[in-house]
């Protein structure tokens, strides 16, 4: 064994790289939580026959159907757990790697392909989506095997009927399971186009008309993808620095590694920069790593929003190809030692500096169901209201029952608007004396703590998890473990009882109904809007802040609709003249109050990134509706975040 080492000390490093590779990806998979897109996949595997998840489920999510109908047959022969159903992921990750060495080493040198196999092995890009059973990694090795595929066919002209039907395949299984990998795969295609030559070029067309053919079921379905409403995108446009953000995540975003990487690098070359020299390769590896990044770049700013860095995994080997191409091959006992330095430095960063083990990276549901049981053991069954808000009950029910402990929840979706109506009654009508919230995978309106704390004013614990899933408890009397709260940088309380209104309008005063003192606000058909709070934001407070909460009472005598409190941002330049309404967000009074009855309307956001230091914050009542709508105790709190 010694000797064969010894005689094979390449093969025996990616041996161990690969080793190493496969513990870290199997170290801890059953301790992160299933995903949302997991449970997704658990949850409409489990929905009827094969006929029916191929007539309907397959087309109810937005990945492409070969992610969709592995998972099925998958979780029907090997079921729900969460090892059985990662551990093929785990594998394709590990071939990954392997398949990122056989081309760098084929373009480059072997031991360009050793340091691009130790980087993958680390990396928390390629890991984490080698523990999660979602569509990225298995994208990513067929992309691996088409670019093999096309190296052996186009530069080494290996065009026998084994390595046309092997492309072929590659390129559509990349495309049945993403369908960013489908367009990276295409430029893959075209930017070996350049390169092909008489002797090939037959076997080259064959291969992508036979590709495409594979594909055609997947061209159903996705054209389907493309008109249906859940292609809708949450993503926002990209900034300039996204380029640079994107080299930065790829390296744990860490300093300390980057910085680790490209001393490797400059070491491992000290002595043969006059001697470099960039051949094809060069060229493509740049080019496939390049293109993706800014196509989806100018694709996000002048079309819609799709660039995330989880669709670059497919091209971000190709820059590690490029990083490693210059390692020289002249000095082995200088590269084993540089690639034993980059293991250790590289499993540091993402065990120890980055923590990955210990980090919530997507939504949580294991440890809420975890919490909602110690609660529910602690303060008694019967003392305790809870709420969830996430896509599905069977998301937090699939831990409860795996713990034996299948607890049941009031609601189990807060989309805000009408929901918080749900969610004020059953605040106001309840009687227990703490009150669990928790969320997890989904857009949490922050106006839920404000309905809660109406009743349950002390929060007994609050705990975040990574600002992609929380649980809190609340508590309507134990004021000795209340949590401090943050308190508010900025402070606005209106009563109206000084005949203050803000613009001065005092004929919108009345006495006819208040909640608190003796004046309120009356609107009604001759007056639509109520009092403005107007001021230039940097006049508010110089300290910095990002969240914007207003709360009213208000009492509804006629028909409320459309009425709303509405916050607007303008734009103004040093001169103070008004250029553009950037900003226009509002809530509506009917997801918080009855007719008839004095209630409270709350209205919480986030500040937009501001265009000017002088940029002013708007906050009125509109009344639409223009019936009687009486307004008072107004509040305006802004908070750091």
């Amino acid at each position: 064994m010694i000797k064969y080492i010894k005689e094979n000390k390449e093969k025996s490093f990616l041996f161990l790289i690969l080793i190493i590779g496969t513990f870290l990806r199997l170290y801890n998979i059953n301790g992160l939580s299933l995903s949302n897109e997991e449970f997704s996949a658990i949850a409409r595997a489990q929905s009827g026959n094969f006929q029916e998840y191929l007539s309907n489920e397959i087309y109810n999510d937005v990945y492409p159907a070969g992610i969709e109908f592995f998972l099925y047959l998958w979780i029907k022969v090997f079921g729900t757990s969460v090892i059985m159903l990662r551990l093929p992921f785990v594998a394709v990750g590990v071939l990954s790697i392997y398949f990122a060495y056989k081309v760098s080493a084929r373009w480059f040198n072997e031991y360009s392909g050793l340091f691009v196999a130790a980087a993958m092995c680390f990396l928390e890009f390629p890991l984490l989506y080698s523990q999660l059973a979602q569509p990225f990694i298995p994208g990513l090795l067929f992309s691996m095997l088409t670019a093999w595929f096309l190296t052996k066919m186009v530069f080494e002209n290996k065009t026998e009927r084994k390595n046309i039907i092997a492309l072929a395949l590659s390129f559509s299984l990349a495309a049945y399971f993403h369908y960013f990998a489908l367009v990276f795969n295409g430029i893959m295609v075209i930017s070996f186009v350049f390169f092909i030559n008489k002797d090939n070029f037959k076997a080259y067309l064959l291969s992508i008309i036979l590709a495409i053919i594979l594909y055609i079921p997947g061209i159903i379905v996705l054209i389907y993808h493309l008109g249906s409403p859940l292609a809708a995108n949450w993503l926002t446009e990209p900034e300039n620095k996204a380029f640079f953000e994107h080299i930065f995540f790829i390296f744990n975003k860490s300093q300390f590694l980057l910085y680790t990487f490209f001393a490797i690098l400059i070491i491992t070359n000290i002595n043969s920069f006059t001697d470099i020299k960039f051949s094809k390769f060069h060229v493509l590896a740049l080019s496939l790593f390049l293109i993706p990044f800014f196509g989806a770049f100018y694709y996000s700013l002048w079309a819609k929003p799709i660039l995330e860095n989880s669709m670059l995994l497919f091209s971000f080997p190709f820059l590690l190809f490029f990083l490693f191409s210059f390692t020289r091959i002249n000095d082995k006992k200088f590269n084993f030692s540089a690639l034993g330095v980059l293991l250790l430095i590289g499993i540091f960063s993402t065990v120890a500096e980055k923590k990955y083990y210990n980090t919530y990276h997507f939504s949580e549901f294991k440890e809420i169901a975890k919490k909602t049981i110690e609660y529910n053991n602690q303060f008694g069954d019967k003392n305790i209201t809870r709420v969830i808000n996430i896509n599905s009950p069977y998301y937090i029910n699939y831990y409860l029952e795996k713990f034996d402990n299948p607890l049941p929840f009031a609601l189990y979706r807060n989309e805000g608007k009408n929901d918080f109506y749900k969610l004020n009654k059953l605040v106001q009508r309840n009687q227990t004396k703490y009150f669990l919230y928790a969320w997890s995978g989904v857009f949490n309106p922050p106006e839920t703590k404000d309905i809660i704390m109406t009743k349950y004013p002390y929060i007994i614990e609050d705990i975040d998890y990574n600002g992609m899933a929380g649980i809190s408890l609340y508590s309507s009397t134990d004021k000795k473990k209340t949590i401090p709260q943050a308190k508010p940088v900025f402070y606005v309380f209106n009563g109206f009882e000084d005949k203050q209104t803000w613009d001065k309008d005092t004929s919108i005063l009345t006495t006819e109904k208040v909640c608190y003192g003796k004046y309120a606000v009356k609107l009604d058909a001759q007056n639509e809007y109520g009092p403005a709070y107007v001021s230039r934001i940097s006049k508010m407070t110089d300290k910095i802040f990002k969240r914007v909460n207003v709360s009213l009472w208000s009492f509804a005598a006629g028909n409320f609709k459309d009425a709303q409190i509405v916050a607007t941002i303008n734009f103004k330049d040093d001169e103070n003249q008004v250029y553009e309404n950037y900003f226009w967000l509002s809530s509506k009074f009917e997801y918080f109050i009855d007719k008839n009855k004095w209630g409270q309307v709350f209205f919480s956001f986030n500040l937009p990134e501001l265009r000017s230091k002088n940029d002013e914050l708007k906050i009125y009542v509109w009344n639409p509706d223009k019936q009687p709508l009486y307004i008072d105790n107004f509040e305006l709190k802004l908070f750091e975040k």
